[in-house]
């Protein structure tokens, strides 16, 4: 029942959210107004914890070695919830199926299954102007989904997946003393509404296709006429060379062939064709 298979689904759509946000950049001016500075905010996946305890550990510069806490701004985000969508479920049985090869075989896959993955973008900074200055860079995209694009699998290309702005909340810690640096975080949370999608199976030739029939012989009581039509080679016009095969048998009771008869009930007995 179950197969190693690996879409990357997930995997993708972590790339295709984070792709919204690596190319944020804050300026930074003087008293006149005039641009001193132009910084690209960096982007990283990770929790936020991770860079708040970058910021609390003691920083020193010496001759031998120069180690900083953290520089600011950065940005990061993660994974914080996988949920089932039921309300965007369809039919299991519904397929997807890719263009025949030259041989006659095709892949196909069964119909996805939705789920909704809820991501959190933090945005640490070093004061209130350069966090407004991401905030009206990312708010602007959501009102309240974007939607962007992704190539899932070589049957599910181009699907449209929306990521939702759901809240944004702003934090500053202002514990300790005066020399007591302050943190500013910014948080973003969104929801993906994508899917998850199984693996690609493969349609085979069909090879040989058999109609069985069953008449009543008129003037024999309880008599049947067993008739076996039916078609086995290559699919004509794909292959030089190949050409459907047909075939026709008659089974009568009473009447032994090569490739079988029928008893006195109806039944068919012998070999069967193939």
């Amino acid at each position: 029942m179950f197969s190693t298979y690996y879409n990357a689904a997930i995997r993708k759509l972590v790339v295709g959210f984070g792709s919204l946000f690596d190319n944020i950049v804050i300026q930074r001016t003087n008293r006149a107004g005039d641009q001193v500075d132009r910084i690209r905010v960096p982007l990283a996946y990770g929790p936020s914890e991770k860079f708040l305890m970058r910021l609390d550990q003691p920083s020193s510069i010496n001759e031998d070695k120069t180690s900083v806490q953290i520089t600011l701004p950065r940005m990061s985000f993660e994974i914080t919830a996988i949920s089932y969508d039921s309300g965007r479920i369809k039919n299991r049985l519904n397929q997807t199926w890719a263009t025949p090869s030259t041989d006659g075989s095709t892949t196909f896959s069964y119909s996805e299954v939705p789920y909704n993955v809820t991501f959190s973008l933090y945005a640490m900074v070093r004061n209130m102007d350069d966090g407004f200055q991401i905030m009206e860079q990312v708010l602007p995209l959501f009102s309240p989904d974007f939607n962007i694009r992704i190539n899932f699998t070589d049957l599910h290309k181009k699907v449209d997946v929306p990521i939702i702005l759901n809240d944004v909340t702003l934090a500053e810690d202002y514990d300790g003393d005066f020399d007591t640096r302050r943190n500013i975080l910014l948080t973003f949370d969104f929801t993906a509404k994508t899917y998850v999608y199984g693996p690609e199976k493969t349609s085979k030739l069909i090879g040989i296709a058999n109609l069985r029939t069953w008449d009543y012989l008129e003037g024999k009581s309880g008599a049947y006429e067993f008739i076996e039509t039916g078609v086995c080679g290559g699919i004509s016009g794909i292959t030089a060379g190949q050409t459907y095969d047909t075939y026709q048998h008659i089974y009568e009771v009473g009447v032994h062939g090569q490739t079988g008869a029928i008893d006195n009930y109806g039944n068919y007995i012998g070999p069967t064709y193939g």
